[in-house]
């Protein structure tokens, strides 16, 4: 891949500088030096459609899967596109306890705003604030936001051996 990209780039460069050659001489001496910047000029982009149609091919085997279908996340499985299909019946994990204090936080803003008449503010500024916020506050309550999410994750465990139970031993009853 990056051999190609760089073989695109020397080609596409060859080009630029062949047409800028052959206008010079177009212009200053008409007919002198022409067949010969025509026939680098032919040969440049040949070799720019050449990588070009590599570079492709590259792109194109990567996205392909084995029975010739598009598969993008096949070259990095944490891709941002990536999606797993969640069962809506599993138990969802807690929120941490930075995002727990977070939204807290986020909803004591917005009424305390909402309060004072003020506009709500762009959610960078919120972020910022959160952020700030946690960290000046004392380790005496980020404990309390961490126990809560302590217990939250001990129930969660619970919660989600008995959903791994129950789909183990589920099965379709016949129609």
């Amino acid at each position: 891949l990056v051999a190609s990209l760089f073989e695109l780039s020397n080609a596409a460069n060859n080009v630029a500088t062949n047409t800028i050659e052959f206008y010079n001489i177009s212009v200053s001496k008409p007919d002198s030096d022409n067949d010969l910047v025509v026939k680098t000029l032919i040969n440049s982009l040949s070799s720019l459609a050449k990588s070009s149609s590599a570079l492709h091919a590259t792109f194109d085997s990567l996205l392909l899967d084995e029975n010739g279908n598009t598969n993008s996340n096949s070259h990095n499985p944490k891709s941002p596109t990536r999606r797993i299909d969640r069962d809506p019946n599993a138990p969802k994990k807690p929120l941490t306890a930075y995002f727990a204090f977070s939204n807290f936080f986020r909803q004591a803003l917005k009424l305390e705003r909402r309060k004072a008449g003020l506009d709500t503010l762009p959610s960078i500024v919120v972020t910022q604030l959160v952020s700030t916020k946690w960290s000046e506050l004392p380790e005496t309550e980020k404990l309390k936001w961490k126990d809560a999410y302590n217990k939250h994750f001990v129930l969660y465990q619970t919660e989600k051996l008995k959903y791994l139970a129950n789909k183990d031993s589920y099965t379709i009853p016949s129609t």
